[in-house]
């Protein structure tokens, strides 16, 4: 079972444990898709592309294939699809298949609808089930889900706006970043759903590096001012990648970091797999040193808010 994030904070020479997020608050072959190279707005979208250089939209649509691929084999592989996933508590397994699912059919119509349309309702997986309860028909229905989701962005192209939910944040609206959120969606999901049967692996590392990039770039970074003393957060991937969280009255801004650059205010390291995990609160942080389990019968240790799914707002 993957461990807990390690999260070393250091203020004022003391060594605290960090409870916080960073949010800003509230194909087959027959594909053919452009790569991107331009979004529009301004220098944000600019910015925005080039931390996703080494993921063009047909990387991106590859690698959400291919999580979509490894959630539907984690629900098939569940001897029950009634019980309760311990880091979503809310849901059985079944409901979560039938949220990642409704959720894809609702992302297929927010791509083909274009600017200005406002997304459709979102469905209840308790209140109103509508995936199939047979296993074979479910795992066919999931699938057709992802195929339906990347038909419609691969039709709207990268660079078409979209409605998002994330209108706060200084990335940019459009297909080509809605599809990038997408690859978050099934990888954490598909944790979720090992995590139930007692057989959570960590993401893979191509997949939990671009997940803290596309976090951090999509969640975190913000126009809206903070509106504390100014600050520099650092994130540090084990897999060698760093990150700078730059918050002042201008908001948050994310950027690489240098090898040479000088400590930041706080610092988080760990595994990219336990970062995603830990902003998605699938996993608690500990004090280095700590060591604390999240179990799959439900008696995880929490740290701060219940958790906050990154899929809320779809």
């Amino acid at each position: 079972m993957v461990g807990p994030v390690a999260v070393d904070v250091a203020v004022g020479g003391q060594c605290v444990e960090f409870q916080g997020g960073f949010g800003a608050g509230d194909s087959p072959g027959r594909r053919r898709v452009r790569p991107t190279n331009s979004l529009p707005g301004g220098r944000s979208a600019a910015i925005h592309n080039r931390r996703a250089k080494n993921l063009g939209v047909p990387e991106v649509l590859r690698l959400i294939e291919d999580r979509s691929a490894a959630f539907r084999a984690a629900i098939a592989s569940a001897t029950d699809l009634d019980v309760q996933v311990p880091s979503c508590p809310d849901w059985t397994l079944r409901e979560l298949a039938q949220h990642l699912g409704d959720g894809r059919r609702r992302q297929a119509a927010i791509a083909a609808a274009g600017p200005g349309a406002e997304p459709p309702a979102k469905t209840d997986p308790k209140g109103a089930p509508t995936a199939p309860r047979d296993r074979e028909a479910l795992d066919a229905w999931l699938a057709e889900s992802t195929e339906l989701m990347l038909d419609a962005l691969c039709e709207a192209g990268p660079d078409r706006g979209c409605w998002t939910w994330w209108g706060r944040s200084r990335a940019p609206q459009t297909s080509g970043a809605l599809a990038r959120h997408q690859i978050q969606e099934f990888a954490v999901h598909t944790y979720d759903v090992q995590l139930t049967q007692g057989a959570a692996q960590p993401l893979p590392t191509e997949v939990a590096v671009e997940g803290v990039d596309e976090f951090l770039t999509t969640v975190s970074a913000t126009t809206v001012p903070w509106p504390f003393t100014p600050a520099a957060v650092d994130l540090h991937a084990t897999e060698g990648r760093s990150w700078r969280l730059t918050l002042d009255a201008d908001g948050v801004r994310c950027g690489d970091l240098a090898a040479d650059a000088e400590p930041g205010d706080l610092a988080m390291r760990g595994a990219a797999s336990e970062l995603v995990l830990y902003f998605s609160r699938a996993r608690p942080a500990r004090r280095p040193g700590e060591h604390r389990r999240h179990h799959a019968d439900g008696t995880a240790r929490r740290l701060g808010p219940e958790r906050v799914e990154q899929n809320a707002h779809l």
